[in-house]
Formats: C-alpha cells, structure tokens, sequence
C-alpha cells in the first residue's frame, strides 16, 4: 500500500502568498475622504462684474493625474481666447492643481478631493471653475467603489448665479468601463436623481469613462 504524502509544500505557499497579496492589496487602497463635503478648497479670482451672456461656453478636461499643468493652462489660454469659455470642469485634480488653473483663468472655483490616489499618493478629485460666483457646492459620493482600489467616485456640484439664472453643474468622474456595468448605470442615476428636485438648468459634464 502506498502512503499518501500530505501536500506540505502547497499549504506552505498559500500561507505565505495569502498574506503577501493581502498586504499588495492594502498598499494599492486608496485612502477615501468619506464624509459629506469635507475637505473642500475654493477660491475667488474672477472680475466681480461679469458681462451679460446669450450663449454658454462649457469644457470638461481630465488632467491625468494632475501632472502638466502649464501645458494644460497653456491649452485652456488658448481655448478662452479663440473660443471663449465660461464653465470648465476638471477631473483627477489636486487642491494645488485647481488653484492654479483657477488663478492663469482669472476663474471662482470650487473643489472636492475624493481620496488620496495610492499611486502617485496624491488627492484625486473633481473641480468646477467659473467666471460666475459660486454661490454653493457640494461633494455628492457616487455608489460603488472601485473594485480594484476600493476608490469612491465623486461629482462635484457647484450653483452659479448667471445673469439672473441658477444654474446647478456637475463635474463627474464616472468608474471605469472595466467595473461592473451595474455600478455604472447606479452611478449615473446618483447624478440624475441629485439633479431633478428644484433645478431648472443643470449642466452635467466631466469624465464618465465611456467608449465613443
């Protein structure tokens, strides 16, 4: 009769690579800002007196990672003097990042880090700049996290007074296509939902992570 040999060396390798991918997965979680509207940055470097308008220039730039900043104001100086631009919304922003745009633009803004990226170990969120005042803002937290580093998704909210309107904008930055369709369906719907009590114009742009 054979002996049966026990499998020592496989209980020997999952024992010690459980708590080494335990340990990788800890270190690529981002560190989420859970509360509601905390931490928020704003600023006010627009004219305080902004001339009438008919028509409404909107821009939505995902600045990767907040890295380029010149090159990106440089892109965006351009755009105001050739197209006009009245709105921008940005996304993958840091509080550093959106002050300075805000300041090259002569634009108000508001923004709301979502967490704290692991990668690049920075605050990662969203930001609404504008000629208007920003009259108030709020960190609206998307469902679902992400399933690989357990990130929140944000969309910031900003109400603007434009000439004699109020109008609600969102900058969103929807999950990835590489989630859970569902997730992205209910994180779109937040949005809507958010939008629909009281508000005669809502602008909703940003980086919803879509294959066009």
């Amino acid at each position: 009769m054979k002996n049966k040999r026990k499998p020592k060396n496989l209980f020997l390798f999952f024992s010690v690579t459980l708590p080494l991918l335990w340990l990788i997965r800890l270190s690529n979680s981002a560190r989420n800002y859970p509360e509601a509207n905390y931490p928020v940055y704003s600023g006010a470097f627009a004219a305080e007196s902004v001339a009438p308008v008919n028509n409404l220039t909107v821009a939505s730039y995902n600045i990767r990672y907040a890295q380029q900043i010149e090159t990106a104001i440089a892109e965006l100086q351009t755009l105001l003097a050739h197209e006009g631009l009245d709105i921008l919304l940005l996304q993958e922003m840091t509080e550093p990042g959106a002050e300075q745009i805000a300041r090259a633009l002569d634009f108000n803004y508001v923004y709301f880090p979502a967490a704290v990226e692991p990668r690049h170990n920075q605050d990662f969120g969203n930001a609404v700049l504008s000629r208007w005042p920003i009259s108030d803002s709020q960190k609206l937290i998307l469902p679902h996290k992400s399933l690989n580093s357990r990130m929140i998704r944000i969309a910031t909210r900003a109400t603007l007074a434009v000439d004699s309107r109020v109008i609600v904008v969102y900058s969103v930055h929807a999950e990835t296509i590489l989630t859970l369709p569902s997730f992205r369906r209910d994180q779109f719907e937040a949005v809507l939902v958010d939008s629909a009590p009281e508000t005669e114009l809502a602008i909703i742009g940003g980086d919803f992570n879509s294959v066009t």
